[in-house]
Order: C-alpha cells, then sequence, then structure tokens
C-alpha cells in the first residue's frame, strides 16, 4: 500500500479518476500519471507558470512520490 497521508488522499479522490482504486494498489507510477495530467491540465496559467492551485498538486505529487 502507497504511503499516502489523509489530506493528501482526499484531495486525490476528489480531483482523479480511479484515485480510491490507485490508491488501494502499489504501483507509485499508476498513481503519480494521473496526478501529472492534472498538474499539466490546471496548474499552469497562459504563461506556463505554475498556479496557486498548480502549487498545491505539484506539492503533492512531491510527498507522495518522496514518501514511497
Amino acid at each position: 500500500m502507497l504511503k499516502v497521508s489523509e489530506k493528501d488522499r482526499k484531495f486525490l479522490i476528489e480531483n482523479i479518476e480511479n484515485a480510491e482504486t490507485l490508491l488501494a494498489g502499489n504501483d507509485l507510477n499508476a498513481l503519480l500519471d494521473p496526478l501529472r495530467e492534472y498538474l499539466a491540465y490546471i496548474g499552469f496559467d497562459e504563461n506556463w507558470e505554475l498556479t496557486d492551485e498548480g502549487r498545491v498538486v505539484q506539492a503533492i505529487y512531491d510527498r507522495i512520490y518522496f514518501n514511497n
């Protein structure tokens, strides 16, 4: 099982399709890939600068990556 905080788990379930299934598995990349796609979709402004929401998603991505 992947190490993910309850706060991050809640964000993932609310925003990533099939997050519950991905969180129950043991495949880190299977979880990070859709999170990376979500970041690319909502995380940047018209100048490709990270938005506030993008920073939140990037921080979640980093925590999951480093904790697993």
